[in-house]
């Protein structure tokens, strides 16, 4: 009885937290610029990569053709030790910085992309740094959007949102709506002063606010991280400066992890980086969703928790209802049942491979 009390009680916290994360997200702003046409900024953008596939070049030939012509916008491509040699084949005010030439205290067995940002802002001439990965596809209005954003709100720190590209398979289109959830998860939490999660595949800041913040100092040990610490740290100081930019136009899109096994070993990369969060709202929400799942998990095999399980299923299916007024994506109520009912199991999954370090 002890144990069932438990369960209801963090049940009942996650239903209050997918409430207020829904209320959050229905009520942060949609950005909507007065006019599709360019602002007048200037930007870095920076290119973190490690052995890039051909998507590097054409992205690289995306923003050139988005961008101005004039030099207010500079492109810097940081190779993170790439075992072949990174050629950039478009033409354009792009400049190719390796790691390897500035640090050799680093290696290839470490992930280096917050040294390579670092590096990239040490570099950039512009006071607006763009971040953005090497695999990733820009929206046809990415830039005007995003530019008029800047123009407008002056922002010391803005996370794009960043989507899965769809496709007919039953595991693209489970991660595809879990990408869309987190991330209208985490721009209600952001409206609740809450902030939980970015993605450092679009993201921009100011170069003051990020040596205000002192960058990365001390989490350098860290592998990965180089969007939530540096959204963590920003937030703590400029929490009136520090947005999300809620508009699908200005998102970017890559494709989803393809197996099962790239997806457990890129899951339990990010659940490693908990430990380290300076934001104590992370590992709170974090530990209720997790404690919510596991619970609804073993209601698979303990026939008094299913109560349970289905308030938690009533409070998935009315956020998954809420955001879909936002995400253009028609997802039938078979398909959101099936992925609530997975979720616990590849949550669980998760943690074993995350604690095990083994591949499942």
């Amino acid at each position: 009885m002890v144990f069932y009390a438990i369960a209801v009680g963090i049940l009942f916290l996650y239903v209050i937290l997918i409430y207020f994360y829904t209320l959050g997200f229905k009520n942060y702003p949609s950005y909507i610029p007065q006019n599709m046409v360019p602002a007048s900024i200037s930007a870095t953008i920076l290119i973190p990569c490690r052995n890039p596939s051909d998507q590097l070049n054409k992205l690289l030939a995306q923003l050139f053709t988005q961008l101005p012509t004039n030099n207010s916008i500079e492109i810097l491509v940081i190779n993170d030790f790439s075992e072949n040699e990174i050629v950039l084949e478009v033409n354009g005010n792009a400049r190719l910085l390796n790691l390897r030439d500035t640090r050799s205290d680093l290696s290839v067995n470490k992930n280096n992309k917050k040294e390579a940002i670092a590096l990239g802002v040490a570099e950039s001439k512009q006071e607006y740094i763009i971040c953005l990965d090497s695999d990733i596809f820009l929206s046809d209005n990415w830039w005007a959007i995003l530019s008029n954003f800047i123009y407008d709100k002056k922002p010391l720190f803005a996370a794009g949102l960043h989507r899965y590209i769809p496709s007919k398979t039953w595991l693209n289109n489970f991660l595809t709506l879990e990408q869309d959830i987190l991330t209208a998860s985490s721009i209600g939490a952001l409206q609740l002063r809450m902030p939980t999660m970015c993605n450092g595949a679009n993201m921009l800041f100011s170069k003051q606010a990020f040596y205000d913040v002192k960058g990365y100092d001390g989490l350098y040990h860290t592998t990965g991280g180089d969007d939530l610490f540096l959204y963590h740290r920003i937030y703590a100081q400029f929490p009136n400066d520090t947005h999300y930019i809620k508009n699908l136009d200005a998102a970017v899109h890559s494709k989803a992890p393809q197996t099962i096994s790239e997806l457990l070993k890129q899951r339990s990369r990010w659940m490693s980086k908990t430990s380290h969060y300076e934001n104590l709202w992370v590992n709170i929400h974090a530990g209720i969703i997790l404690v919510s799942n596991f619970v609804c998990f073993l209601a698979l095999f303990i026939w008094i928790l299913w109560p349970i399980f289905i308030l938690k299923l009533v409070a998935d299916l009315f956020f998954i209802s809420h955001i879909q007024k936002f995400y253009p994506v028609n997802i039938t109520l078979f398909q959101k049942l099936k992925f609530i009912l997975l979720y616990p199991i590849y949550t669980i999954a998760v943690v074993l491979k995350t604690l095990f370090n083994e591949k499942i």
